[in-house]
């Protein structure tokens, strides 16, 4: 079970369900062109910004869905 949808299931056990995500996400540092990022820099910035979000979403979608959400 990953800490995402472990968080999704304690959520649901102790409120009943789960009505919305907020997905944000966001990585601090020097503020550069990313023509300048190094690889390691560029891969940890998507690691966080887009994978950490998705994750999110994706264990969080299946129990809204079960409580009725639709859109």
């Amino acid at each position: 079970m990953t800490a995402g949808s472990w968080r999704v299931r304690r959520t649901c056990v102790t409120r009943g369900r789960l009505d919305v995500v907020c997905a944000n996400a966001g990585i601090g540092g020097v503020v550069q062109g990313t023509w300048t990022m190094t690889d390691s820099e560029w891969e940890e910035m998507i690691a966080v910004d887009l994978t950490g979000v998705w994750k999110t979403v994706k264990a969080a979608v299946p129990a809204m869905v079960q409580a009725g959400a639709r859109s």
